[in-house]
Formats: structure tokens, sequence, C-alpha cells
């Protein structure tokens, strides 16, 4: 017995809309911010809002060669704490873990100044037999401290400070015992919204935020004018192969037409 198979065509306005479709999600800005919100352990209400993207580098050294690298971002944070010391001192934990156990914390303590502003200083606590597999030292804990951060005065209370651009923020070792490894900690942020102590239904204050300002890129940053051309020739090809597969398109269905005619 034959069995007949009916390929019916597909529609035209169909095949176009999925390839739109597709082009658009193709074309689409994505981002890969995470939020994380603090809730205060006392009045149970939302105290902090972070939403950050980052890269945070750590290396370590010994007799001059690199044994150990590690490259976290937002998405390897497992746990978060927030320890209140009073109504004006508060600090943000973000804890990252190894298979061996926890081998980073990240660290955000937060000031309500006078005057009603925000100010923040950035601490990262390294534990480094954790951190990296070929690393034995006998230092339970390593501490590191930013220094030349955009980010320690932000504005004022009840506004959000926000921050789109790259941000470089090198940390330097605080702790006093050393022993025989050379450990780095680097932190990179491309988006940084931030706000402390008066937080509203748990977002975001809808007045405009404080923005980071600061000196040019410098020479050994990229380019700012390469990226948007580079951006403007991505559009161009997409835009080219939209227009060619239209054209593709229009002509099968024609062809499909023709056919159906005869």
């Amino acid at each position: 017995m034959l069995f007949h198979l009916d390929r019916r065509p597909v529609s035209f306005t169909r095949q176009l809309l999925k390839v739109i479709v597709v082009l658009l999600l193709v074309m689409a800005p994505s981002s890969t911010a995470r939020l994380f919100k603090a809730r205060s352990k006392d009045t149970g209400n939302i105290v902090a809002l972070l939403d950050v993207e980052f890269t945070l580098r750590l290396t370590a050294e010994k007799g001059g060669q690199q044994i150990g690298l590690k490259q976290l971002t937002e998405n390897d944070v497992y746990q978060t704490g927030l320890r209140e010391f009073n109504k004006y001192w508060m600090e943000q934990y973000f804890f990252f873990k190894e298979p061996m156990g926890r081998s980073g914390v990240l660290a955000l303590t937060i000031f309500h100044n006078l005057g009603d502003t925000v100010s923040l200083d950035l601490n990262f606590d390294l534990f480094p037999d954790k951190m990296f597999e070929r690393v034995h030292s006998e230092l339970d804990r390593v501490t590191f401290a930013a220094f030349g951060s955009e980010q320690v005065n932000i504005g004022d209370v009840g506004k959000s400070y926000l921050c789109k651009r790259t941000e470089k923020i090198p940390f330097k070792k605080t702790s006093k015992k050393s022993d025989s490894y050379k450990y780095s900690v680097n932190l990179e942020t491309k988006h940084f919204h931030f706000q402390a102590f008066t937080v509203q239904d748990g977002k975001f204050s809808p007045e405009p935020p404080t923005s980071c300002e600061g000196p040019d890129p410098s020479p050994g940053d990229s380019n700012p004018s390469i990226a948007i051309i580079a951006g403007s020739v991505a559009g161009g090809v997409v835009l080219l192969a939209l227009i060619v597969l239209v054209v593709v398109l229009v002509v099968r269905y024609k062809r499909q037409q023709t056919y159906n005619n005869v």
C-alpha cells in the first residue's frame, strides 16, 4: 500500500514572521546583571538593592610563576548575607564557593553619612587553599581592600546610584601576615546599580539615579569609537541578512504561486 504525503506549502507570512522574530532575538541586547536584595533582620524590610554585572579575577603566584587563576562573576555567588551594626552602618556579603568549601567573600561596607549621603567600602576575603587547587598555604584567610574606586561616594540617601560603564577596581592586600605566595584581586564591573537604607517597596527609586563620573578611558582601554563602528558594522550585516532572507522568501513564494497556477 502506498501512502501519499500531503506537503502543504507553509504560509509565506508565517515564514517571514519567524525569520523576523529570530533576527530580533539575535539583535536584542543581552543583560546578565543579577539583582541582590538585602533584608533587615530587625524590621524585615529590604534595606539594600544591588543590580550588578561583574568579573572578579583572582591569581596566585609563587617564584614568579602563576599557579592559580580564578574568574568569578555574579552568577558564582551562592549565598548572600547582611550584618547591621547600627542604623548608619551595615555590611552586605557575597559568598563564593568551590568544591572544597567557601573560597571567598566580597563585602560591601555601607555607610549613611552626615548630610544624608551614602558611601561604600569594598573588601574581599580570600581563602587560598579552597580557591586554588595548587596552593597549600599556612594562612586560612587573606584580606584585601579596594582603593581608588569610583563607587565610594554614591549620592544621597533615597536615590540610587547607577554606573553602566566598565569600571576596573584593583584591590590591595591588607593582611599583615604573609606566606610564600603572591595573590592579586581585581574587580571589573560592567553594570552597577545600588541603593541603600531608604528602599520603598523593594524597588529602586523612580527618581533619576546618581551616575558615575570620572576620567576618560586610558590609552590601554578599548576605544569607544571602535566599539561604535564595530556595532554599526554588525548591525549592517544583520540588516543585509534580513533583506536577503526576505528576497529569498518572496522568490520562493512567487515560484510556489506559479506552480500552483499551472
